[in-house]
């Protein structure tokens, strides 16, 4: 949809008005929308990206205000049905992650969330609702809880902030759509599909270096990435884009 906002911002007016028109129709903004109902939700709710996108890029034909509305309902007020409307709010709201406890897919999950909670600040900051756009930054922050500085790398813990044990690399089941941790994707390219995570560690050095180790393990680890999962595509175009790396020059392993 990146792309579509630039090429196309006319249809693209046309989706957003669409999507508010469910909300305004159903009560909850679709994240799929799959032959005039709601679709299995597989993370997070993007379609706050999208709204996010419209405001960097100034495309207007929308009410902010009514966005930020519908974006707030759902990361705000618990779903009955979060397989298909809304979040998983319960640990995420009290703990600032996710946890197997509540949802597959926990950490995965969690760093979705928060980098929906940093676009609906976006959101709330063209809308000029500061204190809005304060509380959702600040709530985008609690999924670094979750980072693992020994592992160098994004965990999961338990509701009483305990490590999970068996730290790896890898995902833990082999049909990784049920992963308790990890969605499709394994820990790594699963971190790095978001420049405000990589962004938000403790300093610029620290998100180049995490960047870096995970796209060079991520394109020479046998295994550790596949094609046909688009999580594992998303550590070079990230690599490419936070903190405005340069490419590294060639290397031999």
């Amino acid at each position: 949809m990146p792309l579509h906002t630039l090429i196309a911002p006319e249809q693209q007016r046309a989706i957003l008005q669409s999507l508010l028109a469910i909300y305004e129709k159903e009560g909850w903004l679709p994240d799929a929308w799959v032959a005039g109902d709601f679709g299995s939700i597989q993370g997070g709710t993007n379609v706050d990206v999208v709204f996010a996108d419209a405001v960097a890029k100034d495309l207007g034909g929308f009410d902010q205000e009514q966005a930020l509305k519908a974006l707030r309902h759902h990361a705000e007020h618990p779903s009955d049905n979060p397989k298909k409307q809304g979040r998983y709010l319960e640990d995420y709201l009290k703990l600032g992650y996710v946890t197997s406890s509540s949802a597959k897919g926990a950490t995965s999950r969690s760093l979705e969330y928060a980098y929906n909670d940093f676009c609906i600040a976006k959101v709330a900051e063209a809308a000029g609702d500061t204190a809005t756009a304060r509380k959702y930054r600040k709530r985008s922050q609690g999924v670094f809880k979750l980072f693992n500085k020994e592992a160098g790398h994004f965990w999961a813990k338990d509701q009483s902030g305990n490590w999970q044990p068996d730290i790896t690399t890898e995902n833990l089941r082999k049909d990784h759509w049920n992963d308790p941790y990890f969605y499709e994707a394994t820990p790594l390219p699963t971190a790095a599909m978001y420049p405000t995570i990589c962004g938000g560690l403790s300093n610029g050095t620290e998100a180049r270096k995490f960047i870096s180790n995970t796209w060079i393990v991520c394109c020479w680890t046998p295994g550790l990435t596949s094609v046909m999962n688009c999580s594992s595509c998303c550590p070079i175009s990230t690599f490419m884009r936070v903190g405005r790396i340069k490419p590294l020059k060639p290397f031999s392993i």
